[in-house]
């Protein structure tokens, strides 16, 4: 099981939902699973950013706020598989981020409070992703 099978990209359907799931398929054939999550966190941090504005309406902005802790579960579910190849070290982090990002997702919610720190770990992920050797 891997991260890719519990989280489903595109995240909202809009017109044109076959194109783009098909899109989604041939993507996954040609890109590493690294590569996946780093286009998610992509498309995720920039909703965040863009949902962090002043006019933005509350349904909106809690959409996308469920959507980066809905990625961020499924992450924490793939990390915590016995089968996941990173070091023990890295994935007790992540799952500890992940678990943060539940939190701090609620309260933000809750009480409207900015999402920068959201995208800062977002962004801070992304860094390491990038960094990363790929795996045999």
């Amino acid at each position: 099981m891997s991260l890719l099978d519990t989280f489903e990209l595109p995240m909202a359907m809009p017109r044109g939902a076959a194109a783009a799931f098909a899109y989604d398929r041939i993507i996954r054939g040609i890109e590493t699973p690294r590569d996946t999550e780093y286009r998610i966190f992509t498309h995720l941090t920039a909703a965040l950013e863009a949902a962090d504005q002043p006019d933005v309406p509350l349904g909106s902005r809690t959409e996308v706020i469920q959507r980066n802790r809905e990625f961020w579960l499924a992450l924490g579910y793939d990390l915590a598989h016995p089968d996941n190849s990173l070091p023990d070290t890295l994935r007790a982090g992540l799952i500890n981020l992940a678990i943060w990002v539940q939190g701090e997702s609620s309260r933000a919610v809750r009480t409207g409070t900015k999402l920068r720190d959201l995208i800062d770990v977002n962004r801070s992920v992304m860094a390491g992703l990038s960094r990363l050797p790929e795996a045999d």
